[in-house]
This record gives C-alpha cells, sequence and structure tokens, in this order.
C-alpha cells in the first residue's frame, strides 16, 4: 500500500524513507532531506511512511487568524512541542505531549 510521501510539516521539504540497522533487526525512518525532521524507528516501512503523512489540523490563530504550525524544541534530552502562529508569533504553552497543545490550540476562538 506505500504511499507517496508528504512534504515537510516543519520546513516543506522532500522527504525519503531510509533504512538502518538496529539490535540486530532491519529498521526504517523517513527524515526530511532538508532539514533533517525524522519519524521514530519501525521494522515495517509503511509504518513510517504512515506516520510522516499523518498531520495534525490546527485552527488559524486566535488573534489575526494565521497560518499556525507545531514548533518542537529539546531541553535536556527532553522534547516539547508548542503551537506557533506563522503571521503574528503568538505561541501556546510548551507540553512533552503534542497531542495536547494541539487540542488546546484548537479550543481556542477568534
Amino acid at each position: 500500500m506505500m504511499t507517496e510521501l508528504k512534504l515537510c510539516p516543519f520546513c516543506g521539504g522532500c522527504a525519503s524513507v531510509l533504512e538502518d540497522e538496529f539490535e540486530a533487526s532491519r529498521v526504517f525512518f523517513v527524515s526530511c532531506d532538508n532539514c533533517g525532521a525524522a519519524t521514530g524507528l519501525a521494522e515495517n516501512k509503511q509504518t513510517v511512511i504512515d506516520n510522516w503523512n499523518k498531520r495534525i489540523d490546527l485552527a488559524p490563530c486566535p488573534f489575526c487568524g494565521g497560518k499556525a504550525s507545531v514548533c518542537v524544541d529539546t531541553v535536556n534530552n527532553k522534547t516539547f512541542f508548542a503551537v506557533i502562529c506563522e503571521s503574528c508569533g503568538i505561541i501556546s504553552q510548551a507540553s512533552d505531549d503534542e497531542n495536547e497543545v494541539v487540542a488546546a490550540w484548537n479550543k481556542r476562538t477568534p
């Protein structure tokens, strides 16, 4: 059921399915050819393609109506997510749960 990879959700670049060996197992991951954003590892190629192509629908910015996107940051080896408006720069509260920040952002109304 292979499907085409969507463009990178962070930079808009093209992505590739890559193969590696991890603990004597063949694993796959998808990585952006431009910025290096990547999925986690999986033993099934279709799983990483599906994970890469999964997109979160974000409501427009409640302040200016601009396009929002999820940003990712790592602090002390811990990953945090937040939603930021690409137009006015307003940013949500950060959390280590991406679904939580998206749900909170989408509850806000203009």
